[in-house]
């Protein structure tokens, strides 16, 4: 098998990637979605960065993200993907997420381990790489444009599957060790809408810690794609080391978009 190149514009989930998933509510975690685009002749993903970053101050914690997908096929066979990161913020609004690329559905990326840093104080975004020394650097005045392509893209995809939507509040309970406020989202997208013989029903349940502004807990069940859980654990909160948020002595420091390599294996074909 040789393998070719996917050209893909998707939302990235640091601590796990989903494909076909909706982007998180603006108050999500430093896990929260980053942009990623397809070089049409390259099948590299170009890093853009958080496009509507939330900054909070005052709420500094660190904790391990968590995203487990599990989509059930036709013949009962189940696909399960879990991945874990390490997320901080500290008191200024920065933060810090760590993870391993390793799959986006059934795109490997050859990505080691990566680790991003948004500064609201410097106005910058860092993506470093461990393994090989380097950090991309990226100026918040050079992505309103991006930003906007985000916002509209997200756009044009919620207008294609429209249809009834119910929220509910689910009330207050400690989730993660932590008082959240929980609310649930059912869309339904009605019969015919997108070919489908049958209305479609989507929930999503959220549970935001106040405290921390920030999600919890959440849970996602969309029968097209399965069900996607993620949730912070291990919460600690006070003011983490000030060097999770500096870009380590000795690296070689470079200016832009940050690429990767993805590749997809093509299926066999018989002769």
């Amino acid at each position: 098998m040789k393998p070719v190149h996917v050209c893909i514009v998707a939302v990235l989930l640091m601590a796990g990637l989903a494909v076909g998933q909706q982007a998180p509510p603006a108050s999500a975690p430093p896990d929260a979605p980053i942009m990623v685009m397809a070089g049409p002749a390259h099948g590299e993903l170009l890093f853009i960065g958080d496009m509507d970053h939330k900054v909070v101050k005052g709420a500094p914690y660190t904790a391990t993200a968590t995203t487990e997908s599990t989509q059930v096929l036709a013949d009962g066979n189940r696909i399960v993907h879990k991945q874990s990161g390490f997320v901080a913020r500290d008191g200024q609004g920065r933060t810090r997420r760590e993870e391993t690329m390793g799959r986006m559905g059934p795109v490997a990326v050859n990505g080691a381990k990566m680790i991003m840093i948004h500064d609201p104080v410097a106005q910058a975004m860092y993506m470093l790489n461990p393994d090989k020394q380097t950090a991309h650097v990226m100026k918040h005045e050079g992505m309103p444009g991006m930003a906007q392509m985000h916002r509209k893209m997200m756009k044009t995809m919620s207008q294609d599957e429209q249809g009834e939507i119910k929220t509910e509040s689910l009330g207050k309970q400690e989730v993660g060790g932590v008082t959240s406020e929980g609310t649930r989202v059912t869309r339904t997208i009605p019969a015919g809408a997108i070919g489908n013989e049958q209305p479609i029903q989507i929930t999503v349940e959220t549970w935001t810690s106040p405290e921390l502004q920030t999600v919890v807990l959440q849970k996602r069940n969309d029968p097209r794609f399965g069900e996607t859980v993620f949730q912070l654990t291990d919460i600690k909160q006070g003011e983490p080391d000030a060097s999770l948020f500096q870009v380590p002595a000795g690296y070689k420091t470079t200016q832009g978009m940050m690429k990767m390599r993805v590749t997809h294996e093509a299926p066999r074909v018989s002769e």
